[in-house]
């Protein structure tokens, strides 16, 4: 299995943009979305520019709230970061976040984006703060609904140091059969220097 070129243009620019994790993540939605058998292999990886992966995120990500917190999870979070994530959920307004409204010229227009996006949006927001007591605030105003973030209430997830992945596991020793041997401690250690990128044998 090939791993996805983090020294390559491509993906630090992703990187820049979305951060690290995310950037992962979104290249290898990408290559699933897009990626055919007569055109190339399982293998290999379709490295998005920012704008390609912008309008996948907003067009080809069905799992919004699962792409939200993969992000608040794994990310040092931030207001800039959570505004990518949450395009089209909400956008900027003077320069603070707000619940995006949709088109909302005429009454007719108003009752429609109202129904149709605005009400989606803040339930979409209400059931991420949800798996985040605190993270999230709706406060309504004048210009619409202000959306606060409270990024201290974060915990960022971490795999335990001591204690390997049981897939990660098998994985290794399926590529180095003598794996055995090794004691527990031994197994663990080298399992977590493949998962932290210490080393590059698996690609994990």
């Amino acid at each position: 299995m090939a791993c996805i070129n983090e020294n390559s243009k491509e993906f630090k620019l992703l990187k820049t943009y979305w951060g690290y994790h995310m950037a992962k993540g979104m290249i290898k939605s990408y290559t699933k979305m897009y990626r055919t058998p007569q055109t190339l292999a399982e293998d290999v990886f379709i490295y998005p520019t920012v704008t390609q992966s912008i309008q996948h995120l907003k067009n080809n990500v069905t799992d919004r709230i699962g792409t939200a917190r993969y992000y608040f999870d794994h990310d040092i979070a931030t207001e800039e970061g959570a505004k990518r994530v949450l395009q089209g959920i909400i956008h900027n307004y003077k320069g603070e976040p707000y619940v995006n409204k949709g088109y909302t010229e005429g009454l007719l227009g108003k009752k429609i984006a109202q129904k149709e996006v605005e009400t989606p949006n803040k339930a979409f927001l209400e059931a991420l703060g949800r798996s985040y007591p605190g993270l999230i605030t709706l406060k309504p105003t004048q210009n619409g609904t202000k959306v606060l973030f409270d990024f201290d209430v974060l915990t960022p997830m971490t795999e335990p140091v001591s204690t390997p992945t049981v897939q990660l596991t098998i994985d290794f020793t399926e590529s180095y059969p003598d794996y055995g041997w090794m004691s527990e401690e031994s197994q663990a250690a080298i399992v977590n220097a493949i998962d932290n990128n210490e080393i590059d044998s698996t690609c994990k």
